[in-house]
């Protein structure tokens, strides 16, 4: 039995993100991941009753209040939300992404590849190549926020001091100052 079946709900689209990581305690809770699909599908269902994953959204809702769930973002989520065409559907999505997560977010790929390459290496310098390389801490690898998402000090954004838009360029000018 799975730890979401002994939770009392089971859902297939719950991706256990335990590979490398020591996730401690089995108090400690599921650490899982959604790709960006299954956040629209349960933004629908946490706004409507009548929605088929409603109960779905209550019980990752209460896995989540009771410790027994832990859900991240990573910074493709950042960037898939970013890409959503519609501004109304922008917020909802971040709104329930925010709810479930907390803004909770598993450190920027290459950081952790990093970590994990230099891991390897020392290892096996000190005890050869059949030795296995510490597991990376739940500690280190899960954080808040864009800029854990992003390993970056601003997250994904850029700050510009100069920017195209289309009232520049339709009056002739070919940069905005900010």
């Amino acid at each position: 039995m799975t730890a979401s079946e002994e939770a009392g709900f089971f859902s297939p689209t719950v991706h256990i993100a335990d590979r490398g990581v020591d996730v401690g305690k089995p108090n400690a809770g599921v650490l899982a991941y959604f790709d960006s699909w299954v956040w629209v599908a349960l933004t629908r269902a946490r706004k409507a009753e009548s929605d088929p994953l409603a109960e779905c959204w209550r019980d990752l809702a209460g896995a989540r209040e009771s410790g027994i769930l832990q859900v991240f973002l990573t910074s493709g989520n950042y960037l898939e939300l970013w890409n959503r065409r519609s501004t109304k559907s922008r917020r909802e999505v971040a709104l329930t992404m925010a709810e479930l997560t907390g803004y909770t977010t598993i450190r920027a790929i290459h950081e952790v590849l990093d970590a994990e390459m230099s891991r390897a290496i020392d290892t096996w310098r000190a005890e050869g190549t059949r030795s296995s390389p510490p597991r990376l801490t739940r500690e280190w690898l899960i954080g808040t926020g864009a800029r854990h998402a992003f390993g970056a000090p601003s997250g994904r954004f850029r700050f510009v001091s100069e920017f195209t838009n289309s009232k520049c360029l339709a009056s002739g000018a070919t940069h905005s100052t900010v």
